[in-house]
């Protein structure tokens, strides 16, 4: 299993920080990979994901979904990706191709206008698909990290600071 965690000191308020990560197009839109999405509705996305390595674009489709919101506090998102044809070729995969994701945000005010965003994700990927997340997802997490932070920023026009890396935390976010 992969698992990334971050927190994130925003300086904006917490209602503002929530609004805009309430939106799942809005949360789509930071991350790195993102190839394009389509919004099923207000909770669901499908989207093509990309890595490039080198020269070879790894490809995979997903879909997320926002199950849980407890407003100003807590996001959980779920969702399953499945590798695309350019991974299953470079990774030879022939099944067991699915990913489970696991999304959880929590929200904290810790200023007049400063938010601390607890952000984890879990990735667990099946069968084959293992090898490919130990040899090539892990390498890559502290880019995609730096440029998830980058559009986060770039969306909410705001500085961020890095309070604390959660590598591989069992820690749970908002319970």
């Amino acid at each position: 299993m992969i698992s990334l965690g971050l927190n994130l000191i925003v300086h904006k308020s917490i209602g503002i920080v929530w609004d805009f990560l309430n939106n799942i197009e809005a949360v789509a839109s930071c991350v790195p990979t993102m190839a394009k999405y389509q919004l099923i509705d207000d909770d669901t996305l499908r989207c093509d994901l990309r890595l490039k390595l080198g020269l070879i674009p790894l490809e995979s489709k997903a879909e997320v979904k926002i199950t849980r919101r407890e407003e100003n506090r807590c996001l959980k998102i779920e969702g399953r990706t499945e590798a695309g044809d350019s991974l299953k070729r470079f990774g030879k995969l022939k099944r067991d191709t699915i990913t489970h994701l696991k999304i959880a945000i929590g929200f904290q005010q810790v200023g007049p206008k400063e938010t601390l965003i607890d952000f984890q994700l879990r990735a667990q990927a099946e069968g084959q698909l293992k090898r490919v997340y130990d040899s090539i997802i892990r390498g890559q997490r502290e880019k995609m990290e730096r440029q998830f932070i980058a559009n986060l920023e770039l969306r909410l026009g705001v500085k961020t600071f890095v309070q604390a890396r959660k590598q591989d935390s069992d820690r749970p976010v908002c319970m």
